[in-house]
């Protein structure tokens, strides 16, 4: 059936794409595809799949010609009377500054072990230009250690040496020494990048001195939390190279293909703060509107579109920060953003629909039916089959703790795997069961996976289209409340497991996501007191 669907909407093409990804390691895209056939949901299933083929059409693309393209024009009202700022009774935006730069790899034959690229920038600002190019080089002198060469032309010409050395830790060490032609000494910098606390925060230190004087240039501390569950936070302190050195920056996907950032800065010249909103118009291209505050440079309006590695930017500023009234023109820019950004967000979400509808079947009510119908017999057959696998561990269990009991070792008082509001189920004796030389050791994957358990998560929207919020209080709502909720399309209640146990005399309680990894006895758990105190 799938192969057929290949050959229905992308001819022989569609098979062989199809066949070369059942035959390589990843077999993601076969898995997901079976899955909605095996479900009743074709029109997905042929979403999905046109989506990979774009995807791999695209990557192609890029890895053949790598090119980066970024256009900025910095605008200006200033001039105008939008916002009773100027005079003139026109309202098109003057241009301050303009930027354009580009970068293209050369295409590598076979398995080069080197890469290169070549680019340049022009700059036009007040009526004045500027030219600049680049050429940089790459080659992996040994395995895990590559060799770089920069070399620059324009008004500040440069010739740049480095290498970055990967450790077999992850961790990645580099050095580079730059000639900046018309400067009499040489600039050296130097960098670290690592990952800390169980993979919670990527690091990195950098600084860069001047030689032989030493004279300080710059220092860089930055940090990334990558916790997937939380938003991300980037924090980053730059002296010497930023006229706004501290900054703080949270990144939060708020539905899926539409995600909202926020950055604050502080530094001599006052503060800056910019929020973006950006949504995906299509698996290559997407569209972000937001606005931008500083201290120096005013109120600014912010429009990006991206297009694979092209980009256009027009920030145009609207206001200075000592005009009259600059906190009514914050709040009434915001409002009229966050009205562009919903429009923007119903449009999409309409031409989606409306590309959904196209290819719904009159039947799609009755396949929908089937498939619920479908998840809750395996529900319970998956139910039934846990309960037969727990009367199965019950004596080994009950001799474990006998066991563990008499030697002060691990011993499982309760436990209880649930769902918020939801189902429950007790885990005592699955736990226990589990249990060898007073240690417990749970991997990393759902507790559905493992011997006595079964499937709690559920799904808030079984539906495959969602429906537009348009202009409602709703899509007001998830505008501003972008940080701290998570307003997927589909939302999937976690379910979470409870352990109270004893060990040494001393009683614990402790609580993990589903899909967490638990090794009891744990220093996170809460100590309570001792076995004679509590049950």
């Amino acid at each position: 059936t799938i192969l057929r669907q290949a050959y229905d909407e992308h001819g022989h093409f569609g098979v062989e794409f199809l066949r070369a990804c059942m035959i390589s390691n990843d077999h993601t895209l076969y898995k997901t595809l079976n899955n909605l056939h095996a479900s009743g949901d074709i029109t997905t299933a042929r979403h999905v799949l046109k989506d990979a083929i774009q995807n791999d059409h695209n990557a192609k693309i890029e890895k053949d010609v790598p090119l980066f393209t970024n256009i900025e024009l910095r605008c200006s009202t200033l001039h105008t009377k939008f916002m009773g700022e100027g005079n003139e009774t026109s309202i098109v935006p003057e241009l301050e500054k303009g930027t354009m730069s580009f970068s293209v790899g050369i295409p590598q034959v076979g398995g080069a072990n080197w890469h290169a690229d070549i680019g340049g920038s022009s700059t036009v600002k007040l009526g004045e230009g500027k030219v600049s190019g680049q050429f940089s080089a790459g080659c992996e002198a040994v395995p895990g250690t590559e060799v770089n060469v920069d070399v620059g032309v324009g008004e500040h010409p440069k010739v740049s040496i480095g290498s970055s050395r990967k450790m077999t830790n992850g961790n990645v060490a580099s050095t580079s020494i730059t000639k900046i032609f018309g400067m009499e000494s040489f600039a050296w910098s130097a960098a670290m990048e690592r990952v800390m606390f169980q993979n919670l925060i990527h690091c990195k230190f950098a600084f860069g001195l001047g030689v032989p004087d030493r004279n300080f240039h710059f220092a860089q501390l930055a940090f990334t939390s990558l916790y997937t569950r939380l938003p991300l936070i980037r924090a980053n302190i730059n002296l010497g190279a930023e006229n706004y050195p501290l900054s703080v920056g949270v990144e939060k996907k708020i539905s899926d293909g539409h995600k909202g950032k926020f950055n604050i800065s502080l530094g001599l010249e006052g503060m800056a703060m910019k929020m973006t909103s950006t949504r995906n118009l299509s698996s290559l291209a997407k569209i972000s509107v937001g606005l931008r505050h500083a201290t120096s440079g005013g109120l600014s309006w912010i429009l990006k579109i991206q297009r694979g590695r092209t980009a256009f930017s027009l920030p145009i500023r609207v206001s200075d920060v000592m005009r009259p009234a600059y906190s009514l023109k914050v709040v009434y820019l915001g409002a009229l953003t966050a009205l562009i950004d919903l429009a923007i967000g119903d449009l999409i979400q309409e031409a989606k629909n409306s590309v959904e509808n196209n290819f719904l079947s009159a039947d799609k009510e009755e396949k929908l039916v089937l498939r619920r119908e479908q998840e809750l017999l395996r529900k319970k057959k998956s139910k039934n089959d846990a309960m037969l696998q727990v009367s199965f561990m019950a004596d080994r269990a009950a001799k474990c703790r006998e066991l563990e009991s008499e030697n002060g070792g691990l011993v499982i008082l309760k436990a209880k795997y649930s769902l918020l509001g939801g189902e429950e189920m007790d885990a005592t004796t699955q736990l226990q069961f589990w249990v060898k030389k007073s240690t417990l050791e749970l991997p990393s994957m759902p507790m559905s996976s493992l011997l006595g358990f079964f499937d709690l998560s559920q799904s808030s929207d079984t539906c495959v289209v969602e429906k537009s919020k348009y202009l409602s209080k709703e899509g007001v709502l998830e505008w501003f409340s972008w940080l701290m909720n998570d307003n997927d399309t589909e939302q999937f209640i976690i379910p979470n497991l409870f352990v109270r146990y004893s060990v040494k005399g001393f009683v614990y309680d402790i609580t993990v996501q589903d899909g967490e990894p638990l090794s009891l006895p744990s220093l996170a758990a809460l100590k309570l007191g001792t076995s004679g105190q509590i049950k």
